[in-house]
């Protein structure tokens, strides 16, 4: 997180957002070693921490915990180990020998813990088991429409309800429900139309992200984001479907304020007009399709359901997804958001083969004029 080019240290920046998690992986990585009977009072430093013995003894416990089970996650925390010894740790010795000595030491440990992430790789093919089965939900067009139906029919009920709270509910606690759910509606909805990712989502601010654009006579609302702001490198910009924009006006002037009565510059705005913590702000939208559908939903799958949707509509197209999801390769899309398609492909191959074995009957005048051939 060192953004200062001059440093010593200095390295290209991550998001704040990844600076929080390699801090959470390194204290895990620490009590793990504690755990397995390091003393706590010679964990003195990172480069304590990340000596190959003490990363195998953590690793242990980690893995132990989990039954034996290798995880993606585990390997990241090794790999973060093997960063920090390979980045962090400095040579050091008073003399040019010892210095020689330190760094052929460094050496090794660099070496053996990339080989250690190498055997806690875990191969993946595409989706996980469960987000897997969670797609599934979609193979039945009901639950599709159930799910893209709803951010409309909350915001057709905020309409037909006085002051936007819950009908029938003249209290204040009701007033800030209905903005609440009103909030959450448009979370859904711009995650159907843009399959944005949540921190993006969280990060939205009214004057910088959400831009008003007049396109001849018609005013158009757009998202932008700019690379440094998204996990790709590469710069963002969707313009919202009519409707889509006329439910950011409506919510701006039924639930916004009532989010933020102090104003915010948030579109989403979290306590005290703040920015929304991203893992809460995820697992309440997921909570609230729940209650609202009866599906099961995390928000990084909107990303797949718009490949799945957009594919089923236009077979083999993966250029699109490719460019709406920011990827650099349509590899990358294929293999992260693209379910097995080997039913899709079956299905279409069933169409044709029904085709030749029940062709058509010619049409009538077809056959009539085959008849006064000579």
């Amino acid at each position: 997180g060192n953004r200062d080019v001059l440093s010593d240290d200095f390295a290209p920046s991550v998001e704040a957002s990844t600076v929080d998690l390699r801090r959470k992986q390194i204290l895990q990585v620490a009590t793990a070693l504690v755990r397995s009977g390091f003393p706590v009072e010679a964990l003195t430093s990172l480069a304590v921490l990340v000596q190959e013995a003490n990363v195998r003894l953590a690793c242990r416990f980690l893995l132990d915990r989990k039954g034996g089970a290798l995880t993606p996650y585990l390997h990241q925390q090794v790999q973060l180990t093997r960063t920090i010894a390979r980045h962090w740790v400095k040579v050091e010795g008073k003399t040019k020998a010892e210095a020689r000595r330190a760094a052929e030491a460094k050496a090794r440990t660099v070496e053996a813990l990339g080989k250690l992430c190498r055997n806690l790789v875990v191969k993946r093919t595409g989706m996980t088991a469960k987000n897997r089965a969670r797609l599934e939900q979609f193979d039945d067009p009901a639950k599709v429409r159930d799910l893209l139906r709803l951010p409309r029919q909350v915001l057709h009920q905020a309409k037909a309800q006085r002051g936007g709270g819950q009908a029938g509910d003249g209290k204040a606690e009701g007033v800030q429900d209905g903005a609440l759910r009103l909030t959450l509606a448009l979370a859904v909805e711009l995650l159907i139309t843009t399959a944005v990712r949540i921190e993006n989502l969280a990060d939205l601010e009214l004057d910088r992200h959400v831009v008003r654009k007049q396109v001849g006579t018609r005013s158009v609302v757009h998202i932008v984001l700019s690379k440094e702001e998204t996990k790709n490198d590469a710069p963002f910009e969707a313009e919202l479907p009519a409707g889509t924009a006329a439910f950011v006006t409506a919510y701006l002037a039924r639930a916004h304020r009532r989010m933020a009565p102090g104003g915010s510059a948030f579109l989403f705005p979290g306590r005290g007009g703040g920015r929304r913590c991203t893992a809460a702000f995820a697992t309440t939208i997921g909570r609230f399709v729940q209650r609202e559908t009866g599906l099961v939903m995390n928000v990084h799958l909107f990303r797949a359901l718009a490949v799945k949707l957009y594919l089923a509509a236009h077979p083999g197209d993966i250029e699109t997804p490719r460019r709406m999801l920011g990827h650099r390769s349509p590899a990358t899309t294929w293999r992260s958001y693209v379910e097995d398609g080997t039913a899709a492909c079956f299905r279409r191959y069933d169409e044709v083969i029904a085709a030749l074995r029940d062709p058509a009957p010619p049409s009538r005048r077809g056959v009539q004029a085959t008849r006064r051939r000579p």
